[in-house]
């Protein structure tokens, strides 16, 4: 009997030039609490970890961000999300988790 891979999700945040990875766990509690009215976010505290290196499975845009061809990760820049986006990025981080 072959033993089932585990699917590993990831959520890559870019912010200035950086980019940090999130379980989807950590990043769906930040993303809840900034739908609910929180005024700020720190990816460090949130429990992101901080990369030095790009990912393989991450290629630069055009317009210079990240992206992924693979669907078990996002690439998400959140910057100057407005409350709305976080509550979108809420529905996303639901349909994303499933």
């Amino acid at each position: 009997m072959m033993k089932r891979r585990k699917i590993r999700k990831a959520i890559y945040v870019q912010q200035y030039g950086d980019l940090w990875r999130f379980t989807p766990a950590r990043w769906r509690r930040l993303v809840r609490s900034m739908s609910d009215g929180a005024r700020g976010y720190d990816l460090d505290e949130a429990g992101g970890k901080h990369l030095t290196r790009r990912p393989s499975t991450l290629y630069r845009t055009p317009t210079g961000g990240f992206d992924s061809a693979d669907p078990n990760v996002r690439v998400v820049s959140p910057l100057n999300w407005e409350e709305d986006d976080w509550g979108e990025e809420r529905e996303e981080m639901d349909r994303f988790c499933r």
